[in-house]
């Protein structure tokens, strides 16, 4: 791919491996991370809180001609299963709901569920069933699982079992997050990973220890997991094999944050590079708006070879945090930053 100018992107000529920039799918908020619905043409999409939106949200984005409507809290019920999900003390509060990561899985009756970091009032993961019987998608939350102490999730992978993978960027146990932050920023390492099934509750993923842990992945048979390290700008694999655990490491040189599956069987990875994590980390809390240089990285996940993707630097479109396929083009999403961005798969 040759380098050249995205109208409205602002790409800088020294990145390589640049897109072409299709347009934007307005609507979405902070849409920190996005998901297919499997078999289907929507994509949910977290919308994080920030300065000037004080209330958390999740979007459907209709892939067939782009348009994007609230379906949380809006177009959500409550139908809450405590023996499934456990007794959660309260039901979720759209008035303090911070959505963060987000998956979703098919189920085998050809329902869909959806799973939800959340960071607003507990450390949780909040589960919705999706409705896709009438012309816009509808939710109904059916539990929140308390992560246990010592974590602070990010992203989630579900598991085909209806368990889930979430990942922990620090420990907040100490000093808090502020706190947990800071001692990850001068690599002290926690657990990056917990495991979740109903009937055995939450239990540390071995191998997993590392500082920063952002996206994850998990292949179907559950076998390897893939996890984003936000800190030291790699991608970690944890193969379980006869009750081990085989860990390997490459670096990507970006800040790496969400990672999603390629209808390949490769990764998509995006992330800031040219910058640090604390400085990232000031401009996330301290504004509506953070202009970083961004790439989606593409990984073999057998050979864990690299190649570039996309490349801008950030001026118009900034923080980008998830690069999803979606038919014929990359779409990419941020955390602090209104719609989604969408580039010609090349």
């Amino acid at each position: 791919m040759s380098v050249r100018d995205i109208q409205g992107v602002g790409v800088g000529g020294e990145f390589e491996g640049v897109g072409t920039f299709k347009g934007i799918v307005r609507g979405p908020v902070n849409a920190e991370k996005i998901a297919h619905v499997p078999g289907t043409p929507w994509i949910i999409t977290s919308g994080e809180p920030s300065r000037s939106v004080p209330y958390g949200r999740l979007y459907a984005v209709d892939t067939r001609d782009n348009s994007a409507q609230e379906v949380y809290p809006y177009r959500s019920s409550t139908r809450h299963d405590p023996e499934t999900f456990g007794a959660t003390p309260d039901v979720l509060d759209p008035l303090v709901f911070a959505p963060h990561g987000l998956d979703v899985s098919a189920l085998e009756d050809g329902s869909h569920r959806l799973y939800v970091v959340n960071h607003g009032g507990r450390q949780s993961v909040e589960v919705f069933d999706v409705d896709l019987s009438e012309r816009s998608p509808s939710l109904a939350w059916r539990g929140g699982v308390i992560l246990p102490r010592g974590t602070w999730p990010n992203d989630i992978a579900a598991l085909t079992d209806g368990g889930f993978l979430v990942s922990s960027t620090v420990d907040p146990d100490v000093d808090g997050v502020e706190g947990g932050m800071a001692r990850m920023f001068d690599g002290i390492e926690s657990v990056g990973a917990v495991e979740w099934h109903s009937e055995g509750g939450c239990a540390a993923v071995p191998g997993s220890t590392m500082a920063g842990a952002n996206g994850i992945l998990v292949s179907e048979d559950a076998e390897r997991i893939f996890i984003g390290g936000w800190r030291d700008g790699n991608l970690v694999r944890l193969t379980r094999t006869h009750g081990s655990t085989t860990v390997d490491s490459i670096k990507l040189g970006i800040l790496v944050d969400n990672l999603t599956w390629s209808p390949d069987g490769s990764i998509l990875a995006a992330g800031a590079f040219g910058t640090t994590p604390s400085k990232i980390y000031d401009a996330f809390r301290a504004g509506d708006t953070c202009f970083f240089p961004c790439k989606v990285l593409r990984i073999d996940a057998e050979t864990l070879e690299i190649s570039t993707v996309l490349a801008f630097d950030g001026s118009t479109y900034g923080l980008s945090t998830t690069g999803l396929v979606v038919g014929h083009e990359i779409w990419v999403s941020s955390g602090r930053a209104a719609g989604i961005a969408r580039f010609e798969a090349e």
